[in-house]
């Protein structure tokens, strides 16, 4: 069935259609919201309030987009409502950042100066305004296009480049300059 049949579904009361696209969706919209906040249990809250609004608000789907991008316009709004309720943003401490992952290194010295750039680019990203992590995980992880994302920021195309392009150029500074700092 697709999304926008079970939309439709969803449109007409029947809510175990949001189950169909909930399965569909959670896994995606789950990791746009840990590579935002970085926090499991909250991300998991986030995806269900998502499909909660889902419900609420499917209604007003109107099809100028796909579903997918109409979902993620609720899961970007459902972020920001969350943003707004926190007071201050701060980088999650290097010390949470290596529990999360399970290394598995080929070679132990290898493994461990991969480790140590991954955990420098990590709390990096931590140190990045929540929009901007969250627009480069759109764009470097879940592979989103350009195109699809200017209709969501509701930009141009280019200006939308540039922007990543930017942010791309701060996060590669900021790595050189905890490097060169060593206060990672």
């Amino acid at each position: 069935m697709t999304d926008e049949k079970l939309i439709q579904k969803i449109k007409a009361g029947q809510s175990d259609a949001c189950g169909i696209l909930y399965e569909r969706y959670k896994k995606v919209l789950w990791s746009f919201f840990y590579n935002a906040s970085g926090e499991r249990e909250k991300s998991e809250d986030l995806v269900q309030l998502t499909f909660e609004k889902v419900l609420r608000y499917g209604k007003n789907y109107s099809a100028k987009g796909s579903v997918k991008s109409w979902l993620f316009s609720i899961a970007r709004n459902v972020l920001k409502d969350e943003w707004k309720r926190k007071e201050k943003h701060a980088a999650r401490p290097l010390e949470e950042m290596g529990e999360e992952k399970t290394y598995q290194p080929a070679e132990a010295e290898v493994g461990m100066e991969q480790k140590e750039k991954e955990q420098l680019f990590e709390y990096a990203l931590g140190k990045l305004e929540m929009e901007k992590r969250e627009l480069l995980a759109l764009v470097k992880i879940h592979g989103k296009k350009y195109k699809e994302l200017a209709e969501l920021y509701d930009m141009k195309e280019s200006a939308l480049k540039v922007k990543v392009f930017r942010i791309m150029q701060e996060l590669k500074s900021m790595v050189t300059d905890i490097q060169a700092r060593s206060d990672y």
